[in-house]
């Protein structure tokens, strides 16, 4: 039986992380929720012009992006039924690739090379989505420039993407626990935590895999997929 003050050690420990998830959770959530909540005013004395021009498109946005917060929650805590449907079908890495580097908005600070011209088996959408999430955290969290590279192998195909990153070896092993956040991932930008854990049940709905190594001075997720 744990003494009374390990378990008032642990209770603490819980504590700090139920809080911190709710304070993350709530800002995350309430930017476009307040967003929609202003435009939904803004309406009431918009003209026919203003309305379908301007705020119509940006309360679209932002209740697109309050759906995806939400799906994303409900699928690190393992509610599998947001997971992506429909049948699987061939999607070009390269194409993917670019989609997402676009979606991140970094610039020009992509390195990509290998077997470019792959495709894999995905159902609809999912691999611009892994992608954006897997470049996304690398910009975040690493060093520019982030690279990319795509090996077809064996009726597989292997994407990897890394960047120089200090993440240190204790916090890998728990990259993949649904809201962890490492100290150099809490001081370098705000997030759910849930970004790689999200990927790795999108990946494996598609029989895919997905792994966090080291390389040299490099921190690199490995996303193997199906090739088509």
């Amino acid at each position: 039986m744990p003494s009374d003050d390990e378990l008032a050690r642990r209770l603490a420990h819980v504590d700090l992380i139920r809080r911190r998830m709710i304070n993350v959770v709530g800002h995350e959530l309430k930017t476009p929720v307040s967003a929609i909540r202003g435009l939904a005013d803004a309406m009431a004395s918009a003209g026919e012009h203003e309305l379908r021009t301007e705020l119509a498109p940006a309360v679209s946005r932002n209740a697109a992006r309050l759906e995806r917060l939400i799906d994303d929650l409900l699928l690190a805590a393992g509610i599998l039924t947001v997971l992506p449907a429909g049948e699987q079908h061939p999607e070009a890495v390269k194409s993917a690739l670019d989609e997402a580097w676009a979606q991140v908005g970094a610039g020009d600070g992509l390195h990509a090379e290998g077997d470019l011209e792959a495709t894999v088996l995905v159902r609809p959408g999912t691999l611009a989505n892994l992608l954006a999430r897997l470049l996304d955290n690398a910009v975040k969290y690493g060093a520019p420039p982030v690279r990319a590279g795509v090996h077809a192998h064996d009726g597989r195909v292997a994407i990897e993407v890394g960047a120089a990153s200090p993440l240190a070896d204790a916090d890998m092993e728990l990259a993949f626990e649904p809201f962890f956040r490492g100290e150099a991932a809490v001081t370098a930008a705000p997030g759910f935590g849930i970004g790689l854990p999200v990927a790795r049940a999108l990946a494996e709905h598609d029989g895919g895999t997905l792994t966090l190594e080291r390389n040299g001075g490099l921190v690199v997720a490995r996303l193997e997929l199906g090739a088509a």
